[in-house]
């Protein structure tokens, strides 16, 4: 009866409700509260609890222990801001719940509600009368009545901001410790640093390689079949990458590889630089094709294969006798061949680089856990001004990590770098 009046007083019908939804954290009354709906309206009310797919992932260590009001509060609070928020709920306890960027439940704290506290402060103070929970004209009361009511008030109003900033704590002190990092390599090994130390477990920052435009390249050679490519950007930033050579060539040609890229190539990406020199490959074994079909349909030269399967030109013993034209043509071929042997093996080097591999980690704190037995890693991409993912950040520790505080932890220092990278 008290129902239908309630709906009746906001002008609602029972046909008007078409669903019903009941998070009850009061398992005595949630099976009535199920009867009631069916009675009244004549719907299956959806009861909130273990099992029922919210829609948000609950990263508490045992999701079961979540109440329904709290994961109700959560994805509510989500669906209207789309983003990281902290819930505060006023109840039979006061309850604080966070919730990532990404939609996922961390948990949050839970303490005494105000009408808890004060119905306390009246029944275990023998000489202090039941107040009103109302607000009190000063924060110094100068009676018991006003003092009482400040105490729960501003008490309150205390504990709400006091956790709240200490939520919030965490993500200021990694803000201010990457902001003020200086340059992006800087940035990212005090991200590591700020992770490692608020979450004790090691900080990582994963940089995959990048096409950086080049200003310089050279090769030094390390062993017989490897060489470290020395990449100097246009921003000033280094890079080295290792790469897998053939024996076969000689640290001259390494030499004059990293010259003619330095020279001709600078100011393109590894990506362009080898476009640029296929393109010039395959102009230059047109204008060889052409050079040497003339002396070829002359009976002066024929094509042949070397031991390594590369095109050779093979003149015979009648070429001494060419004219002038002919001789020219010879020596435009032999030219020719030099050049496209030359930017092949180039070819080849860029691409071997820009297949190389180029991850950089970096460590926050020497830790015991690497032999990954029992652990588990928390990541997250940042991205650069275009939006396109260019690294990940993250920690390692235990499994049992405090997951509702390390989350938004990662989650926000990811946002950091994004940030500072745009």
């Amino acid at each position: 009866v008290t129902l239908r009046q309630l709906l009746a007083m906001n002008k609602i019908e029972a046909t008007d409700v078409t669903a019903a939804i009941i998070a009850s954290v009061v398992p005595a009354l949630t099976d009535p509260m199920v009867d009631l709906v069916r009675r009244a309206f004549g719907h299956e009310a959806l009861v909130v609890g273990p099992g029922i797919k919210s829609g948000m992932p609950i990263l508490y260590e045992n999701p079961r222990e979540v109440g329904a009001d709290r994961i109700v509060n959560a994805v509510a609070a989500y669906e209207v801001t789309k983003g990281p928020v902290i819930v505060v709920d006023f109840g039979t306890a006061t309850t604080f719940d966070c919730v990532t960027p990404k939609g996922e439940y961390l948990g949050g704290v839970i303490a005494p509600g105000i009408q808890i506290s004060a119905d306390a402060l009246f029944s275990r103070a023998a000489k202090l009368p039941r107040v009103e929970v109302a607000k009190p004209p000063k924060v110094v009361g100068r009676n018991t009545l006003h003092s009482m009511q400040s105490g729960i008030v501003y008490g309150y109003v205390g504990l709400v901001d006091g956790l709240i900033d200490r939520l919030n704590e965490e993500r200021r002190a990694i803000e201010s410790q990457i902001a003020g990092s200086g340059p992006i390599e800087t940035a990212l090994a005090a991200a590591t640093s700020a992770l490692s130390g608020l979450s004790a477990c090691a900080g990582v920052v994963m940089v995959p390689k990048r096409e950086a435009v080049l200003k310089q390249f050279s090769f030094a050679r390390l062993s017989a079949g490897q060489t470290l490519a020395i990449m100097v950007g246009a921003d000033g930033s280094v890079e080295n990458r290792l790469v897998e050579i053939s024996p076969v060539v000689s640290d001259g040609a390494l030499v004059e590889a990293g010259n003619y890229i330095s020279a001709r190539l600078s100011g393109l990406t590894l990506s362009d630089a080898l476009a640029r020199l296929d393109s010039e490959i395959r102009g230059q074994k047109a204008a060889l094709d052409q050079a040497s079909a003339e002396l070829v349909r002359n009976g002066l030269a024929m094509w042949s294969l070397d031991a390594n399967e590369r095109p050779v030109l093979i003149v015979r013993g009648q070429s001494n006798l060419l004219d002038e034209t002919a001789a020219a043509d010879l020596d435009r071929v032999r030219q020719l061949l030099d050049e496209l042997e030359n930017k092949e093996e180039i070819a080849r080097l860029i691409d071997s680089a820009r297949e190389a591999q180029a991850t950089r980690i970096f460590i926050g704190s020497e830790n015991n856990l690497f032999s990954l037995s029992g652990s588990s890693v928390i990541a997250a991409p940042y991205r650069d001004a275009g939006g396109q993912i260019v690294g990940v950040v993250g920690v390692i520790g235990p499994t049992r990590l405090n997951y509702a505080r390390i989350v938004p932890m990662v989650d926000f220092t990811a946002q950091a770098l994004s940030r500072l990278m745009k």
